[in-house]
Formats: structure tokens, sequence, C-alpha cells
């Protein structure tokens, strides 16, 4: 049964990180005053920096509200984070 949780941890954390950095890369876009508001269509930047954030960042979280997954598996992820914190500590 470890072998499970730990397959299931080489899936979780990555799928948090990639999360996360979406998330980041759309705060960083909202905030670098290269881009317009984010609509549904798109945005597009002044700089190619700006844009591949904007591209990624949207990307992911368009995946991510459509189907999901991804969601899912950043929760997992991170609650497999907080387990070995913890775990860690003691």
């Amino acid at each position: 049964m470890k072998g499970f949780f730990y397959l299931l941890r080489i899936v979780c954390y990555p799928a948090l990180v990639i999360v996360l950095a979406a998330g980041l890369a759309l705060i960083f876009i909202s905030f670098n005053g290269e881009c317009p508001p984010i609509s549904e269509i798109g945005v597009t930047c002044v700089t190619a920096l700006s844009q591949h954030a904007a591209d990624f960042g949207l990307g992911v979280s368009g995946f991510a509200l459509n189907t999901g997954f991804p969601i899912v598996l950043a929760v997992g992820g991170l609650i497999f984070l907080m387990r070995d914190t913890r775990r860690k500590r003691t």
C-alpha cells in the first residue's frame, strides 16, 4: 500500500507545481502592466516574456477549469506536502 502512495506523490507533486506556476504567471501578467485585462478570448501582451507567461497561465487554468483533473491532483499534492512536512518535524 505504501508503494501506491509513493506513486500518487510522484503524480501529485508535479501537478501542484504546475498549477501554482500557472497561478503565479497570471499574477505576474496582471501586475506587470504589459498586458491588457484578461478576457475570455485571450490576451495580447507587449513583450514576448509576458505573452509566453500569459499563454502558459491561461492554457493551464483553462484546462484545469474545463476538466478539473489538475486541480484534484494539486489538492492531493498539497495534502501530501502537509502530511510529509508534519511527519518530518516529529
